[in-house]
């Protein structure tokens, strides 16, 4: 009965071939954020081995086992559509998702916490619960068919920005000192004239305006969203 004992680390609840990829992703050399990645999915053995991730064995929708794996003192939490179980039906995914999310919820609110939903119709019911960010699965992939089609070359551009290690990236960024007060006409000059990256957004109390005005004052408090290869500056949580 495997016990993790850290603190600060992503949690990723239940597997499915998509946990190799978003382990890959994460431990990219371009990442800065080196958090311990905790693995709770009801599988005999360890889908992966690395000295930076810990597996638990349990049911992730189990106060018990959430505890083992360390869910008091988790930073972030991503519950998986877990293929770990005998059904793969999408309803029957997404039910067992919404009851990790709401166990997750119930011992440790403040995790930030992001949930793969299968099936569109479903998302209701999670927009019922506190998750921080839902990623519907059905949603993005027809979405970004759809968009392909008209704007051809698009699905590269979209794995350029969300793959590593090659090309460009997005970066969530403190502002600059030399940036607050300023206007977002300025940030976007200054940032492609000194660090070689494109501002995107701006994060307002945790909410991003895309694309915004040129006139936008940038507040100490704001956070930037930009595109370059590597960071300017240190990556916030």
């Amino acid at each position: 009965m495997a016990r993790y004992k850290g603190s600060g680390h992503l949690m990723i609840c239940g597997w499915s071939p998509k946990g190799f990829e978003i382990i890959r992703e994460l431990r990219a050399k371009e990442v800065e954020d080196r958090r311990e990645i905790v693995i709770l999915a009801d599988l005999e053995t360890a889908p992966i081995e690395n000295k930076a991730t810990f597996f638990v064995r349990g049911n992730p929708s189990n106060a018990d086992d959430l505890q083992r794996a360390g869910i008091e003192r988790v930073s972030t939490v991503i519950v998986l559509a877990d293929h770990s179980n005998a059904s793969e039906d999408p309803d029957d995914l997404d039910a067992r998702s919404l009851l990790t999310t709401l166990a997750v919820e119930s011992i440790n609110h403040e995790a930030y916490s992001c949930v793969e939903v299968v099936k569109s119709e479903n998302r209701q019911h999670f927009e019922r619960t506190q998750a921080n960010e839902l990623v519907v699965s059905a949603e993005l992939t027809g979405s970004l068919l759809a968009a392909s089609a008209i704007t051809h070359g698009l699905t590269g551009v979209v794995a350029d920005l969300l793959t590593h290690p090659e090309g460009e990236e997005f970066y969530r960024v403190a502002v600059p000192a030399e940036l607050v007060g300023r206007t977002a006409r300025d940030a976007l000059v200054a940032l492609k004239d000194h660090a070689d990256s494109t501002l995107v957004g701006i994060f307002v109390d945790g909410t991003c305006t895309v694309n915004p005005p040129a006139t936008q004052v940038i507040d100490a408090r704001d956070e930037l969203l930009v595109v370059r290869s590597r960071p300017a500056v240190a990556s916030s949580s």
